[in-house]
C-alpha cells in the first residue's frame, strides 16, 4: 500500500473534522512509513501514541459535533469510535510486550480505518447535514409561499 492521500471526496464539508482527517493521514502516512522497518521501534511507540492521543481528540471534537446537529446514528458511530480507540490500544500493547507487528497488520488498519471510515460512516454524517440543509430550504420556501399569497375574505 502507498500513501495515503487527501482527496475531495474524503470531505464530509465541516472544515474543522476535515482537517483533523488531514492530520490523521499524516500521521498515518508517518506509521505506515515506520511500519515498515520496524528499526527504531522507540519512534514507532511514540507515533502510536501520538496517533491514540489524536484520536481521542477527533473523536471527541466529532462526537460533539455529532450531538450539536443532532445526528440521529450517534450511538453506532460512537461504538465504532470506540472499537477503533481500542485497536490502536492493542497496537500499543504489543509494542509494550514487544509482541511482533506485522506491517501489512498496520496497513490495512490504517487503510480500514481512515478510508474505510471516512467514506463510510464519516459520510453519513455529510449527508444528514445534507438532508437537513435540503429540508431547511423547503420549509423556508414553503413559508414563503404561504407568507406571500393573498388570502381573499369572504365577508
Amino acid at each position: 500500500m502507498g500513501k495515503l492521500e487527501w482527496i475531495d471526496s474524503l470531505s464530509v464539508g465541516v472544515e474543522s473534522i476535515d482537517d483533523e482527517h488531514k492530520k490523521l493521514i499524516k500521521i498515518a502516512n508517518s506509521i505506515i512509513k515506520m511500519s515498515r522497518d520496524f528499526s527504531d521501534t522507540d519512534q514507532f511507540t511514540r507515533a502510536m501514541s501520538y496517533l491514540r492521543e489524536y484520536t481521542v481528540l477527533h473523536f471527541s471534537n466529532e462526537e460533539a459535533y455529532m450531538v450539536s446537529i443532532n445526528y440521529p446514528d450517534l450511538t453506532k458511530h460512537s461504538a465504532e469510535h470506540a472499537r477503533l480507540k481500542r485497536i490502536v490500544k492493542e497496537f500499543q500493547s504489543k509494542i509494550y510486550h514487544k509482541e511482533e507487528i506485522e506491517s501489512d497488520e498496520v496497513l490495512e488498519f490504517m487503510k480500514g480505518w481512515l478510508v474505510a471510515h471516512v467514506l463510510g460512516s464519516d459520510m453519513k454524517i455529510k449527508e444528514y447535514i445534507e438532508e437537513q440543509k435540503a429540508k431547511a430550504i423547503s420549509e423556508k420556501k414553503g413559508k414563503a409561499i404561504i407568507g406571500n399569497s393573498s388570502v381573499k375574505s369572504f365577508s
